[in-house]
Order: structure tokens, then C-alpha cells, then sequence
């Protein structure tokens, strides 16, 4: 004769209702939320990506349109970068200068 077979029913507590509740419900929020902060991070690489290669193509054609746009974002595309804006103040300083030359004045 085989012996009884014992179960034993564990009642799920509040905690486990609400981890399970947290896990349906915020599990695709997060997953949503860090998969727009990986397009947003791509998109700003993609942007830089896409400013140089335009500075490359366009840079025996100085005068162009699409040349000076892409020049014109430097400032946009890397705003959180400092040295590179301020290498691009540094260049155009020195190709369109705002003060006047001292070697120049008459006194």
C-alpha cells in the first residue's frame, strides 16, 4: 500500500501579489524607457557620424550649401562637448577674425 500523499497549499502573502503586479506592470515600461534612451544615445552618434561625413564630402567645395549648414551645426551637434567647439571657434577665429588686427591700426 503506498502512503498518503501529502500537499501542502502555500498561500501567496501581499509581497508576492505585488511583486508579481510590479513585474507586469512596470516590466514594459522600463523596457520601453530604456529602449528609447538607446535610439536617443544612437541618434546623437548618428549625428555626428552624419556632420563629418558631410564635412568630407563637401570639403573641396567650400562655398556650398550643404557645407556651410554642416559647419553651421557644429555648435548644435556637439553642444556637450567643449573642446571640440571650442577648436571650431579657434579655426574660425582664425578664418573670419571679429577683432581687428593690431599689425594694421594707425595711431
Amino acid at each position: 500500500m503506498n502512503p498518503p500523499v501529502i500537499v501542502q497549499v502555500i498561500q501567496p502573502t501581499w509581497y508576492e501579489y505585488l511583486t508579481v503586479a510590479a513585474l507586469i506592470l512596470f516590466g514594459p515600461v522600463f523596457a520601453l524607457f530604456s529602449q528609447r534612451a538607446l535610439d536617443w544615445f544612437r541618434e546623437r552618434a548618428d549625428r555626428k557620424k552624419k556632420l563629418y561625413f558631410t564635412l568630407m564630402r563637401t570639403r573641396a567645395v567650400f562655398f556650398s550649401d550643404e557645407h556651410v549648414q554642416a559647419l553651421n551645426s557644429i555648435d548644435v551637434v556637439f553642444a556637450k562637448e567643449k573642446s571640440i567647439r571650442d577648436l571650431w571657434k579657434k579655426c574660425l577665429d582664425h578664418l573670419a577674425p571679429t577683432k581687428p588686427n593690431p599689425v594694421g591700426k594707425i595711431s
